[in-house]
């Protein structure tokens, strides 16, 4: 039999991004979707709730699994650490998967895409996994900033960047005054994310690692791509540094939090600097001039002949498949208006 494939989402505010995210993977074989809106304030539910296999609530309460001691950690920091409840959203889609006989889980963020390594779907993909591998770890390529603002970035967007020391050997003007922050050449995660094969042990130890519920390390393999658009524009990066408000001084797991992260959070929240200066800011610190494209594309020639392992890459197989897309429900038509009327007074009453 061929491999039912489902992804588990937390979302909070990414109404730009969630749907189209969506018919990405429906349109590579992805059969259901299981959504937890995390304190969403925009209109994110209402851009999906017209497309069929998606299973939408808001985050799993930590009484539902109040008596599973390999989650008391996640249960205990509920409310400080929304890692802590994306990753008891994770064991909740894993057991409804079980439920609806799916057999692996992908556990990623709306801002972010599968690419499976054989360029086709992730049927055939998964269907060539060894029986003996657990976990599928997805190796992550972010974005490069190039625009302050995308109207689709999943479409426009084509060069993806993985983590090197060697390209921006800078540092951040030190607008806080809590001393010098570098400049990074990626501003979101290098730890990847992964598939969970639905009928194994796995639980999760962060959002982007796992373990077993009986503490021995799960069966892994590295393949595929997972395309990261991190902060790819100023409304997308003012978003997330907004949402990360009340950011935790320490990881899920008590190790300090990135100083760069703590430093944007409180760019946004605590500087006093207005709309047209942190705007500046983002263009002049965050987007990538054609001068720095020229140097990283040397570089990228460099590492392909020395390293065989490329920092850069173009990777055009999302916008193409977005391209092919049929999207039937425009908003401008009275159709989709009308049917999405109905579903959000039935939702409502």
């Amino acid at each position: 039999m061929l491999p039912k494939v489902a992804i588990v989402m937390t979302v909070k505010n990414e109404e730009r991004i969630l749907r189209k995210n969506i018919l990405y993977h429906q349109s590579i074989g992805v059969s259901h979707f299981f959504i937890y809106f995390d304190g969403t304030t925009d209109k994110g539910r209402e851009s999906i709730i017209d497309l069929e296999n998606v299973t939408s609530s808001k985050s799993v309460s930590k009484e539902t699994y109040q008596n599973n001691q390999s989650l008391e950690l996640f249960i205990d920091r509920y409310v400080t650490h929304h890692t802590a409840r994306q990753c008891l959203n994770t064991h909740d889609a894993k057991q409804q998967c079980k439920r609806d006989g799916i057999d692996w889980l992908i556990s990623i963020d709306p801002d972010e895409l599968v690419v499976p390594d054989n360029k086709k779907d992730v049927i055939s993909f998964f269907k060539d996994i060894n029986q003996k591998i657990d976990l599928v770890h997805f190796n992550v390529y972010e974005c490069l900033q190039r625009k302050e603002h995308y109207t689709d970035v999943f479409r426009e967007e084509v060069l993806f960047k993985r983590e090197t020391p060697f390209i921006r050997n800078s540092f951040f003007p030190d607008i806080l005054n809590t001393g010098r922050v570098k400049n990074s050449y990626v501003y979101g995660h290098s730890a990847g994310k992964a598939a969970l094969r639905v009928n194994s042990q796995i639980i999760p130890w962060t959002v982007h690692t796992y373990t077993t519920s009986s503490g021995t390390p799960p069966n892994t393999i590295h393949v595929g791509k997972l395309l990261h658009y991190h902060s790819y524009d100023f409304e997308d990066f003012m978003k997330k540094f907004t949402n990360f408000r009340n950011y935790p001084s320490t990881l899920i797991h008590g190790d300090l939090s990135e100083r760069q992260k703590k430093f944007f959070v409180n760019l946004v929240n605590s500087s006093n600097l207005r709309q047209k200066e942190l705007r500046s800011f983002f263009t002049q610190h965050i987007l990538f001039s054609r001068s720095e494209l020229f140097k990283i594309r040397l570089m990228n020639f460099i590492y392909r002949i020395l390293m065989k392992n490329p920092i850069l890459i173009k990777e055009t197989f999302v916008s193409k498949k977005l391209q092919k897309i049929d999207d039937t429900y425009k908003e401008s038509s009275p159709s989709f208006t009308e049917a999405k009327t109905e579903i959000l007074e039935k939702v409502s009453s």
